[in-house]
């Protein structure tokens, strides 16, 4: 099984109302990323506006290691509290995350999670999102298969 052509992976805590402001003083950092529920994010292609379903504090990892998502992973979860009681806390709010984006550039490509990474994020309660990307056939035809 051959790597993925490029990984992303973030950590998301969402819901109705996370607080900004109080993620920070819980977590440690400052999300890269936030907004309400309701929040206009962006617009489509077409310039329909995409609303946001939910509220959201996201860290995103470091772009610097695309294709390793073992190392995008531990980079954002690894400075994060261990305390199990706050993790609970958390869990029974909101929709705690790490979410990995997986882009292949052929059919057959895979990434293997280590024992360590599982076990960080198990133990804070995260749910791991996998978003799987497959080649288009626009991908395929701009590369000659």
């Amino acid at each position: 099984m051959a790597d993925p052509q490029k990984t992303r992976a973030s950590f998301a805590i969402l819901g109705d109302d996370p607080d900004p402001e109080e993620i920070t003083a819980l977590m440690g950092w400052a999300p890269d990323r936030v907004c309400c529920k309701g929040d206009v994010t962006g617009h489509r292609p077409d310039g329909v506006p995409l609303i946001a379903r939910t509220g959201k504090s996201a860290l995103h990892a470091n772009p610097a290691s695309l294709g390793d998502l073992n190392a995008q992973i531990s980079a954002i979860v690894a400075p994060l509290p261990t305390d199990p009681d706050l993790w609970a806390v958390l869990a029974a709010r909101f929709r705690v995350n790490v979410f990995c984006g997986v882009f292949m550039g052929a059919s057959n490509e895979g990434r293997i999670l280590s024992p360590e990474v599982l076990l960080a994020c198990g133990m804070r309660e995260l749910l791991i999102d996998l978003d799987v990307r497959a080649p288009t056939v626009e991908d395929d035809r701009a590369i000659g298969v």
